[in-house]
């Protein structure tokens, strides 16, 4: 089972804080010692942190595992204020926007087995098209993609993004529309 870190973060939803998290397995094992879990959180979290646009988005604490059935050997909390600077209006805290990275893996149908996460809020360019992505979050979000696929350093290992049962990422794609995911806080 491959490593993974997990990083939380806080939203307003319906006029209240809400936090919700992303993982990333990774491949080369965990970092080796708290100083290799500190370069790989603070590298992974600068390119995080951009995504998001000032005053929308706090990265609140990150999590590190060797494996999902293993408790937590890296945790770090801060209030990390996001750096994000593009055009775009604000969605409800509940739409979002996903990322899925492509692997070499095929179905049992012969379908193409994705990764993906989703990101909060999301953004739109034009009050008349309010399903489609903002061109500025669709551009930062593949830009951090890239950066998975190509590897974030612990100071001595390149790690990549994987799937939990170490199955590589080749690719990725930022969707084109809009979606919604349930947070939760329903009422």
């Amino acid at each position: 089972m491959a490593a993974s870190i997990v990083v939380i973060k806080e939203i307003t939803y319906r006029g209240a804080p809400e936090q919700y998290a992303n993982r990333y397995h990774f491949d080369g094992g965990a970092p080796a010692d708290d100083a290799a879990w500190l370069t790989f959180d603070n590298n992974v979290r600068a390119a995080e942190k951009a995504i998001y646009r000032t005053g929308h988005v706090i990265i609140k604490r990150t999590l590190g595992y060797a494996a999902d059935d293993q408790p937590a050997e890296w945790a770090r909390t801060f209030d990390t204020t996001c750096t994000g600077a593009y055009n775009g209006l604000l969605t409800p805290g509940d739409c979002a926007v996903w990322i899925r990275y492509g692997t070499d893996r095929r179905d049992s149908r012969g379908h193409p087995v994705y990764l993906r996460n989703y990101y909060h809020p999301a953004y739109h360019d034009d009050p008349g098209a309010v399903d489609s992505v903002a061109a500025g979050q669709r551009a930062v979000l593949s830009t951090y993609a890239a950066q998975w696929v190509t590897g974030f350093s612990d100071g001595s290992v390149t790690h990549k993004r994987t799937g939990p049962d170490s199955l590589g990422a080749t690719s990725h794609g930022v969707a084109v529309y809009i979606g919604r995911r349930k947070l939760k806080r329903r009422g």
